[in-house]
């Protein structure tokens, strides 16, 4: 009689260590399928961050985006060299001069995320 409740506690505590791997796995996962960006996702977040919140907004929006380094990077942070051509909003497609400058991404509730922009030729 004794050996039911012995086996249904063991059970019950396999079942709860079980549940933990699949969640903690799962997130383990999700963060790291989160945490890789692509080129293409890069470029569109830093000419997004110029254009509308950097300090050159409204006065001149990126044209092209020439090269991208990676000068720093861990899991929640990426600082980034950045040239690129800007133009004015007027004339996107006529170029206006070269910059080069650092961003820094940050992985921010569960997305990476522009957080800040250094100064002219800042790398």
């Amino acid at each position: 009689m004794r050996k039911a409740p012995i086996i249904l506690s063991l059970m019950i505590g396999l079942l709860l260590v079980l549940i933990f791997a699949v969640i903690s796995t799962f997130l383990y996962v999700a963060h790291q399928q989160a945490a890789k960006l692509d080129m293409s996702q890069i470029k569109s977040m830093i000419s997004s961050y110029y254009n509308t919140k950097g300090v050159w907004a409204g006065q001149y929006v990126i044209k092209q985006i020439d090269q991208v380094k990676s000068l720093s990077q861990n899991d929640t942070k990426s600082i980034l060299c950045v040239t690129y051509q800007y133009a004015y909003p007027s004339r996107p497609d006529l170029s206006q001069g070269s910059d080069r400058r650092t961003f820094l991404l940050q992985y921010v509730q569960n997305s990476w995320q522009v957080i800040n922009m250094g100064e002219h030729l800042s790398c």
